[in-house]
């Protein structure tokens, strides 16, 4: 998938190329100032490229106010974003290095992290029947109350990745919206998830229904959904504020592969699709798609930086530091 706006990472900046001048956000209903280096936001956001390069008054003021979006959803955005400078400078091959490949005999081609090499396959994402096992009871009786508090917290993960990629798509920074996707499928395969109903409404709220994340959305579920699982707080709370778009579209993913007398060759799409990120990614062209995929492996300590940079906002109390 693909869409032309938003800038990439292959105009990344890095501490050795871009000016050291400042623009400050003021972030949020409260305008809390945020410094940070232009010429890093410009090269991730074409809404910021505009607004500080151009004809803009923010151009000759020097700052601008982004009152939708809340303070913790922009630091996460700060902290991918300074992520940025290391990865542009990590990812550019030296022109050693681009020798060695060509000129190197040993190798004939041959890059076990080549860039036709997916290395997705442990999507594995199911939704389990109901299990009458009385001998099991007992044991599951104990694991509710932790399983609920972890569904809490994995929901309140997502949304904040949800949040993001709202503010992503707003601002136009198109590697940030890749880069989300990515972090959200890689955890949802680790651990076996994948999002609640819960976020879908929000989702298409705020975000047109042909954007990756909504996307995602429809696949995931047409796979995985199976609503005798729902609860009675989802059928009488959620189900009435699902989306058109959204139940359309999953029922009808699911019809081609109820009703084909090629069911199995519908099924193994479906996953494929799953499984290759990139077909939720925006890319330019196929040029960059094939740069995408080749970059998983060196992508991955940025990914988890993300990650890891959500995961105050979903701590409870009890584990923040004390500030």
């Amino acid at each position: 998938m693909s869409r032309p706006n938003g800038a990439g990472s292959s105009k990344s900046a890095t501490f050795l190329t871009m000016g050291q001048d400042l623009v400050e956000l003021n972030v949020g209903e409260n305008g809390t100032p945020f410094m940070v280096h232009k010429d890093l936001l410009c090269s991730q956001s074409e809404y910021f490229r505009r607004a500080f390069n151009g004809r803009f008054q923010e151009s000759e003021d020097g700052f601008t106010h982004v009152t939708d979006v809340s303070e913790n959803t922009f630091k996460i955005f700060q902290q991918w974003l300074y992520g940025q400078v290391a990865r542009g400078a990590t990812s550019v091959k030296t022109s050693f290095e681009r020798l060695m490949v060509t000129d190197n005999p040993m190798r004939n081609g041959k890059d076990k992290n080549e860039a036709g090499n997916n290395g997705n396959a442990g999507h594995s994402y199911s939704v389990d029947s109901d299990d009458d096992n009385d001998d099991a009871d007992g044991e599951q009786d104990e694991q509710v109350e932790e399983k609920s508090e972890a569904d809490k917290r994995y929901h309140e993960l997502i949304d904040c990745f949800l949040d993001l990629f709202i503010f992503a798509d707003r601002y136009e920074t198109r590697q940030l919206r890749n880069d989300i996707i990515s972090a959200m499928r890689n955890y949802n395969s680790e651990i076996g998830y994948f999002p609640t109903l819960e976020c879908v409404p929000k989702a298409f709220e705020h975000l047109p229904a042909t954007s990756t994340f909504c996307q995602y959305l429809i696949r995931t579920y047409a796979w995985n959904w199976n609503p005798a699982t729902d609860g009675k707080d989802e059928i009488d709370n959620v189900y009435p504020l699902l989306p058109h778009a959204f139940t359309l579209n999953v029922m009808l993913i699911n019809c081609r592969r109820a009703n084909s007398f090629k069911k199995k060759k519908y099924d193994d799409m479906l996953v494929a699709e799953l499984i290759d990120l990139c077909n939720f990614h925006e890319h330019e062209d196929e040029a960059a798609r094939n740069d995408c995929k080749a970059s998983k492996e060196h992508d991955k300590v940025f990914l988890r930086n993300l990650l890891v940079s959500c995961m105050p906002v979903v701590e409870m109390p009890q584990d923040k530091p004390n500030t």
